[in-house]
Protein backbone atom coordinates (compact mmCIF):
# COMPACT_ATOMS: atom_id res chain seq x y z
CA UNK A 1 0.00 0.00 0.00
CA UNK A 2 1.24 3.54 -1.12
CA UNK A 3 2.08 6.11 1.70
CA UNK A 4 -1.22 8.37 1.95
CA UNK A 5 -1.56 11.78 3.82
CA UNK A 6 -2.51 11.02 7.92
CA UNK A 7 -5.71 13.39 6.95
CA UNK A 8 -7.76 10.60 5.04
CA UNK A 9 -9.37 8.34 6.80
CA UNK A 10 -8.96 4.72 5.33
CA UNK A 11 -11.68 1.68 5.87
CA UNK A 12 -11.31 -2.14 5.26
CA UNK A 13 -14.24 -3.14 2.75
CA UNK A 14 -15.52 -6.90 2.76
CA UNK A 15 -18.40 -8.83 2.42
CA UNK A 16 -17.21 -11.80 4.11
CA UNK A 17 -16.59 -12.37 8.25
CA UNK A 18 -13.89 -14.96 7.48
CA UNK A 19 -11.93 -11.97 5.50
CA UNK A 20 -11.37 -11.29 8.93
CA UNK A 21 -12.39 -7.24 9.09
CA UNK A 22 -11.65 -6.13 12.23
CA UNK A 23 -8.02 -7.68 12.22
CA UNK A 24 -7.48 -6.46 8.81
CA UNK A 25 -8.33 -3.11 9.31
CA UNK A 26 -6.53 -2.99 12.20
CA UNK A 27 -3.32 -4.06 10.38
CA UNK A 28 -4.08 -1.53 7.36
CA UNK A 29 -4.33 1.02 10.40
CA UNK A 30 -7.45 2.17 9.14
CA UNK A 31 -10.39 3.98 11.05
CA UNK A 32 -13.49 2.70 9.58
CA UNK A 33 -14.70 -1.15 8.99
CA UNK A 34 -17.07 -1.19 5.31
CA UNK A 35 -18.87 -4.42 5.49
CA UNK A 36 -22.13 -5.20 3.94
CA UNK A 37 -24.80 -4.57 5.56
CA UNK A 38 -25.71 -8.74 6.03
CA UNK A 39 -22.83 -9.25 7.88
CA UNK A 40 -24.37 -6.64 10.92
CA UNK A 41 -26.82 -9.05 11.14
CA UNK A 42 -25.45 -12.17 12.17
CA UNK A 43 -22.16 -11.18 12.98
CA UNK A 44 -20.39 -10.08 16.13
CA UNK A 45 -18.28 -7.81 13.56
CA UNK A 46 -20.16 -4.57 15.14
CA UNK A 47 -18.73 -5.29 18.95
CA UNK A 48 -15.72 -6.48 17.76
CA UNK A 49 -14.93 -3.27 15.78
CA UNK A 50 -16.25 -0.74 18.55
CA UNK A 51 -13.60 -2.94 21.02
CA UNK A 52 -10.55 -1.64 19.02
CA UNK A 53 -12.79 2.00 18.09
CA UNK A 54 -13.26 1.60 14.28
CA UNK A 55 -16.03 3.16 12.84
CA UNK A 56 -18.46 1.15 10.87
CA UNK A 57 -20.28 1.90 7.86
CA UNK A 58 -22.15 -0.22 5.71
CA UNK A 59 -23.41 -1.03 2.28
CA UNK A 60 -25.63 -1.29 0.14
CA UNK A 61 -28.93 -0.27 2.28
CA UNK A 62 -32.06 0.13 0.19
CA UNK A 63 -34.57 -0.63 2.39
CA UNK A 64 -35.89 1.99 5.16
CA UNK A 65 -36.86 -0.41 7.60
CA UNK A 66 -33.29 -1.95 7.08
CA UNK A 67 -31.48 1.19 7.13
CA UNK A 68 -33.30 2.38 10.89
CA UNK A 69 -32.47 -1.19 12.46
CA UNK A 70 -28.68 -0.69 11.76
CA UNK A 71 -28.87 3.15 13.01
CA UNK A 72 -30.40 1.44 16.03
CA UNK A 73 -27.68 -0.42 16.42
CA UNK A 74 -25.16 2.06 16.26
CA UNK A 75 -23.69 2.19 12.79
CA UNK A 76 -21.69 5.48 11.67
CA UNK A 77 -23.10 5.62 7.89
CA UNK A 78 -25.12 3.54 5.53
CA UNK A 79 -24.46 3.93 1.99
CA UNK A 80 -27.41 3.42 -0.01
CA UNK A 81 -28.88 3.72 -3.61
CA UNK A 82 -32.05 5.19 -2.46
CA UNK A 83 -32.79 8.73 -1.88
CA UNK A 84 -36.22 7.57 0.01
CA UNK A 85 -33.82 5.77 2.39
CA UNK A 86 -31.37 8.23 2.93
CA UNK A 87 -33.80 11.19 3.34
CA UNK A 88 -34.93 10.71 7.11
CA UNK A 89 -30.69 11.03 7.84
CA UNK A 90 -30.21 14.26 5.94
Amino acid sequence: MQSIPRTVETAYITKRVRDEPVRRAVELDCQYVHPRFTLLLYSRLLSRARAVDLGINVWTVNNARLARLLAWRGVDGIATDGLAVARPYL
